[in-house]
């Protein structure tokens, strides 16, 4: 994990000098105290959260000043405390253009946080500014079929929100997403979880590409018992003789 953590009362006292400089927008100071501060203070992050420089401009959707940081020596993939990269904190918001001047810069798409969360997690939200950062990901190759600490696997994480979130879903199985992507916890498929949302397009297209239609959960359901209970007839019978 690339973090480096401030120690010591003058690395603290400098980065948090640093970041409110970011934040206020000062680039004449920021030269100032990168020139004559501790060694590669511009990657250094609070001790706190862990936030530095780029996580700073990104959050706060700055690209001019993320540009300018960059060209200063920051590097685009230090962690903050949670193993979160500024890649992922702007897809999370829903920041494109930051999302794409990250990419242009290097960032690497396959880190994951403490969680085991890569960067397509973050993206799953339904507006079109997430769909854009996701489109940006898997350009990048981010890894579609990342499976978190917790045994979730980002397709099936989609897949839930496939009422919401169907084009996202269909995307990432297009790049490869494994079809039988399944919950370790509970045993829920993609396929269920399509199902469960009356996603007839992304049902059809996961059994298409292999899904398997007799798999069981561990309540020993299958995908035609989410799509009956939820009153998706359509969807049902798609999901039995496809």
């Amino acid at each position: 994990m690339s973090r480096t953590l401030a120690k010591g009362r003058l690395e603290v006292l400098q980065i948090y000098r640093l970041l409110q400089c970011v934040q206020d927008g000062d680039k004449l100071y920021i030269e100032k105290l990168i020139s004559m501060g501790v060694h590669d203070l511009i990657n250094l992050t609070e001790p706190r959260e862990g936030n530095g420089v780029l996580h700073l401009a990104s959050v706060g959707n700055k690209p001019d000043m993320l540009e300018f940081l960059i060209s200063q020596g920051a590097r685009p993939d230090v962690q903050d405390r949670r193993g979160r990269t500024p890649l992922m904190m702007a897809a999370e918001l829903g920041y494109d253009g930051i999302v794409s001047l990250l990419a242009k810069n290097n960032a690497d798409m396959k880190l994951v946080d403490k969680e085991g969360k890569g960067l397509l997690f973050y993206c799953i939200h339904p507006t079109k500014r997430h769909m854009r950062c996701l489109q940006v990901a898997l350009n990048g190759n981010a890894d579609v079929n990342n499976v978190s600490e917790t045994g979730m696997p980002v397709f099936l994480l989609a897949c839930e929100q496939a009422q919401d979130c169907e084009g996202m879903c269909l995307s990432i199985l297009e790049r490869g997403a494994d079809p039988n992507a399944t919950n370790q916890e509970t045993g829920r498929t993609a396929l269920m979880e399509a199902t469960r949302a009356g996603a007839i397009d992304l049902v059809r297209v996961i059994l298409k590409k292999g899904g398997n239609v007799n798999a069981l959960d561990k309540k020993r359901f299958h995908a035609a018992h989410f799509a009956a209970e939820k009153g998706f007839f359509e969807v049902s019978i798609t999901s039995v003789v496809v």
